[in-house]
Order: C-alpha cells, then structure tokens, then sequence
C-alpha cells in the first residue's frame, strides 16, 4: 500500500492572493495476502523485523505445520483469487484453491504443510493470482525432531546474501558471513528473546595493527574500527545439516591483520539437547614480530529507550549487579565465563571461555556492553592457536552457569 500526497496551488488572475489545496490518497494493489504464524527477527529488546521475501516459519516434528492465509480484496467489484502452494519433501493442503472475495471482502484460508522426512529446512512457494496481477511468497519452514538440531542458509535480513541459522528446539543462532562472520541474534526460540544485539558477538578481532604510511593521511573516521574483520566476507559451508548436532564453518585469509596476516577457521556446533552453541577458532599467523593476540568480542545490551537496566552481569568474583554506562572493568586473569540475567523473565545468557583468555575486559557504553577476550599472544608463525567458546542461552542461575561451564570444560579435555 502506498500513500500519496496530492497538493494544488491557485491563485486568481491579478491577484496576489493564494489558495491552496492538500490531500491523500492510499494505492492499492487488486489484493493483498498476509500468513501467519511466522518468524520475526529480534533486533533489539523492544523491537522485532519481520522475515519476509522469503519467511520462516517453525514446526517441532513429528506433525504439520498450519498457516492462516488472509486475502483482502481492494477492488470495489467480486474478485476471484487462485491460489497455489507446493514444496520439495511436502505436502500441501490445498495444493490449490480459488477464491471468491466480494468487493472489498477478504478470507482467510488454512494451508497446512506436512513434511515428507525428518528434520530439515523445507521450502514451499504460495502463489496468488488474480488477472494480470500475481505474487510469490517463499517460505523456509525449520523443522526439528526431539534431540536434533539443523543448520541451514537463509537470507533473513533481505540484503541478498546468504545468512547461517543453526537452530534446536530451544535456541536459534543467526550467523552473518558477510558481516565478518558476526552472530547479530542469539534467541530462546519460547519467547524470542535476543542476547546480542546489532553490534553484533562472535566478533574476531587483534591487539595490534600498524597502519601502512599511505594510510596516515587518510582522515580517522574510515578506520574507527580498523582491529576487528567485522565486516569481513567470510566464506562458508554446512558440514552437518541435521541430526543430533549441526554444525556450519566459516574461514577467512585476512592478508592485512600484523605482521604478515591470518587465516581464520571458526567451526560452530549446536546439539539437539542442548542451549549452548559452541565455537572453536582457529587462527594461523603468517608470521612474528612485535605482540600480536587474537580478541574476541561480544555485545551485550542491557538497557532501551523504554525499560532502563533491564539485565545484570555476573562473572566469577563479581555477584550480579547493574551495568553502569561509561565504565571500562577488569574482569580479571583468566575470567572464565561472563553471564547476564535479565530481571522481570530470568532468562540468562552466558559466554564460557573454554579456552582460557590471558584477560577479560568489560567496556560499558550507554545502552550497551562489550565483552573483550584477550588471548595469549602469538609466538610462532605458522602454528594454528586454538580457541573454544560456549554460548548458553535459558534459565539457569548464576551458580548453575557455573557448574554448567566446569562441565563442558571437562568435557573438551576428555
């Protein structure tokens, strides 16, 4: 729908007097369609996109999926609308239909999609049609049995590139390559509750750089954020679609990082049974000079325009307490894991470093917060330095965060 504003201006001859005219008008096509229910994107706490061209939708196997298709009929005559639906491993009821809207009538028609296999992205296609007037709906429905997990490429923010989401029944992981291989949402699926924010975590970024001297010049506002690969092309593949665990990896050569660049691997693992998506990242320096360190960054929010301090932090010797803007913490030698508790749900996101970092920082801005891992640095070039990282997201207390990473850190030594 498209409003537009008509103005007119006149004026009698040989007069200086002006009159003048104003008013709206809205355009619509034939008709218009809306499905539910289907997946948004938490961009922040008190703000969701939704996920259109093509949508998500979500079902928990075994069973079918059951739409609401609405049809809103613009024209001021009777309208017969043909719709269509069909999908690979699918099966679509009605496949077809035709439907008599009376002028400026609307209906509303129950498509449901059965899925043919097991766990898995499956993608339908509605068609609606009505004379010359026709429109597609893509649909990617993320289906997942008891104890399973999927990973799979979806363009969920509509920029044309292919985006990763690894997902259970519980958590929903959203992985940008082309934004430096940067996770923008970690959600708990029940109430789509986000635990990053458009900064972004899984941030790979290093201690040191020293800029070329044709560099110097070049005015300070292009080179803000020069540490960080943060919106670096990475590639990708899906190693494990689906199954017990599902896994995606991401890999980049970044020639210019000191003294002599990187290449980075980073592998993400999320079980079926599981809250925790786990990261490992391998990085190979090129070569050795002055320090050099990998860094590895998450934003946190924790306050809106709407609900001040919604979450706390906790962190090993620090009990939960309220950000406070405009501070820099030292979290301390060897910090083992950060958490934030948001205060009416409970609900708890925690980052567990595995692999413990030399030093963690806590840099607090307005509305949100980085957490800063500084890892040992380099020593020999051509040796690949291993990272392993746990991302929870749920209801667990502090003390149960605690147990949680002392277990997964005994597990990646057995």
């Amino acid at each position: 729908n498209q409003i537009v504003e008509l103005l007119a201006t006149f004026r009698e001859r040989s007069s200086a007097t002006t009159w003048g005219w104003h008013s709206e008008v809205t355009l619509h096509h034939p008709f218009e369609y809306s499905l539910t229910p289907v997946e948004s994107f938490p961009l922040r706490e008190d703000q969701s996109i939704a996920m259109v061209h093509p949508m998500l939708a979500s079902l928990n196997l075994p069973g079918e999926a059951t739409f609401q298709l609405r049809v809103k009929n613009w024209l001021e005559h009777e309208q017969v609308v043909t719709l269509a639906a069909e999908g690979a491993d699918l099966s679509m009821t009605p496949a077809s239909a035709q439907l008599v809207l009376p002028a400026q009538g609307e209906a509303t028609v129950e498509l449901r999609a059965a899925p043919a296999k097991g766990s898995g992205l499956y993608r339908f296609e509605i068609r609606l049609h009505a004379g010359p007037y026709r429109v597609n709906e893509r649909v990617g429905l993320a289906a997942v049995r008891e104890g399973e997990a999927l990973a799979y490429s979806f363009d969920y923010d509509r920029d044309g590139f292919d985006d990763v989401l690894m997902e259970n029944r519980t958590v929903r992981c959203f992985v940008s390559p082309g934004a430096g291989g940067r996770s923008f949402a970690l959600v708990l699926k029940g109430s789509n509750t986000n635990a990053f924010n458009s900064v972004g975590g899984m941030r790979d970024s290093f201690t040191t750089r020293f800029e070329p001297d044709d560099m110097k010049e070049v005015a300070e506002w292009t080179r803000v954020n020069w540490l960080g690969l943060y919106n670096r092309p990475y590639s990708f593949r899906i190693v494990t679609a689906a199954g017990e665990q599902s896994e995606a990896r991401f890999e980049y050569d970044a020639p210019d990082i000191y003294p002599k660049g990187v290449s980075l691997e980073r592998t993400l693992t999320l079980r079926g049974h599981q809250n925790v998506v786990l990261m490992t990242t391998r990085v190979t320096p090129r070569g050795i000079e002055k320090p050099q360190a990998y860094v590895l960054e998450n934003s946190v929010s924790f306050r809106s325009f709407d609900n001040p301090n919604y979450n706390q932090w906790f962190a090993p010797g620090h009990p939960r307490e309220d950000f406070v803007p405009q501070r820099k913490i030292d979290l301390g030698v060897r910090a083992g894991y950060f958490g934030t508790v948001n205060k009416q749900s409970g609900e708890t996101f925690a980052l567990m470093m595995l692999t413990p970092a030399e030093r963690s920082q806590l840099v607090v801005e307005n509305h949100s917060a980085l957490i800063r891992s500084i890892y040992p640095a380099f020593t020999e070039k051509n040796q690949t330095y291993t990272y392993s990282v746990g991302y929870y997201l749920g209801k667990e207390s502090p003390e149960e965060i605690e147990k949680r990473f002392t277990q997964l850190k005994a597990a990646k030594h057995d």
